[in-house]
C-alpha cells in the first residue's frame, strides 16, 4: 500500500479553516442586523412589551445562567448608571436587590432578556428591599410616573448597548 502523505490532512485543515471562517461571517452579519435593528427601536424607546421579547422558560427558576451571566458582566455597571441608589427612592445608604423591570420574574423574565429583533435588553433594577416589594409584579408602567419611567427607559438603552457589545466595531 503506498503512504498518502499530507494532502489529506491538508484538505481536511482547508476544510475546517472554510467552515470556521463562515460561521464567524455570519455571526457578525447577526450582529450587524441585531444593532441595526437597536439603534431604530432606541430612537423610538425600548418596547416593554412582553409580547416583543422571547421568554426562556428557565427564566422562572432562580439564578439560571442568563441570571448568572448578567450578575458576573454588568451588575458593576448597572450600580454605577444608578449611582449605587434605589431606581425608585433614590436612597443610597441601603442594600439594594435587583428587580425585574419589565417583565417579572413571575412571568419569565430574567435580568437581561432578548429581543425578538436579536438583541438584548436589561430587565434589572437596583431597588431597596422597600421599594421592591411595593412594586411586586406589577408592571412598570403601573409603579412608576411616565416621566420618570421615560428616565429609566434611558438608563436602559445605555444598559443594553453594554450587554450587545455594540460599542466595538467588529468590521
Amino acid at each position: 500500500m503506498k503512504p498518502v502523505g499530507y494532502l489529506p490532512f491538508i484538505l481536511f485543515s482547508f476544510w475546517l479553516l472554510l467552515i470556521v471562517l463562515k460561521k464567524r461571517k455570519a455571526l457578525q452579519e447577526e450582529k450587524r442586523r441585531a444593532r441595526k435593528a437597536f439603534l431604530e427601536d432606541s430612537k423610538v424607546g425600548l418596547s416593554l412589551k412582553k409580547k416583543d421579547y422571547l421568554i426562556d422558560q428557565r427564566g422562572i427558576e432562580r439564578s439560571n445562567p442568563i441570571e448568572r451571566k448578567f450578575k458576573r458582566r454588568f451588575l458593576f455597571e448597572l450600580l454605577e448608571t444608578f449611582h449605587h441608589q434605589c431606581a425608585s427612592c433614590h436612597k443610597g445608604d441601603v442594600k439594594l436587590t435587583l428587580d425585574h423591570f419589565f417583565i417579572p420574574k413571575s412571568q419569565g423574565g430574567n435580568l437581561m432578556v432578548k429581543s425578538k429583533r436579536g438583541y438584548w435588553v436589561c430587565n434589572a433594577l437596583p431597588m431597596c428591599r422597600k421599594c421592591n416589594q411595593r412594586k411586586r409584579d406589577l408592571p412598570a408602567e403601573q409603579f412608576f410616573q411616565p416621566e420618570k419611567l421615560h428616565e429609566l427607559k434611558l438608563k436602559m438603552v445605555e444598559l443594553s448597548w453594554l450587554i450587545n457589545d455594540f460599542y466595538r466595531d467588529d468590521e
